[in-house]
């Protein structure tokens, strides 16, 4: 399924993930964003849209200034099928455990 936020709520949810977390950020980006002293999506939030163009240039400081801020207006692309399915059973029945004999 598919879940759209407010941007109150976006923000909320965004701001505590380390940048690593958003799309498209890799190593050389975090390392970037790391020397501006940006670790957190809380801490990208706070440089302006011209900082981030300057240490990013236009198309990455765009997007990653927008994606602080909980805007993404990448198109939702259907992946197909999962590639498999699993289910677990720890026990085939329920057990009890008495711990007086245990150990």
């Amino acid at each position: 399924g598919q879940t759209v936020l407010p941007q109150e709520e976006a923000t909320f949810l965004l701001e505590p993930l380390q940048v690593a977390a958003l799309p498209g950020c890799g190593r050389v980006l975090q390392q970037q964003l790391h020397a501006l002293g940006v670790q957190t999506v809380e801490e990208l939030k706070r440089l302006s849209r011209e900082q981030l163009i300057r240490a990013l240039g236009p198309s990455s400081g765009q997007r990653f200034w927008g994606l602080a801020r909980g805007w993404d207006d990448s198109a939702v692309v259907f992946r197909g099928p999962p590639k498999s399915y699993s289910v677990e059973d720890s026990f085939r029945a329920g057990t009890v455990c008495d711990f007086g004999q245990v150990g």
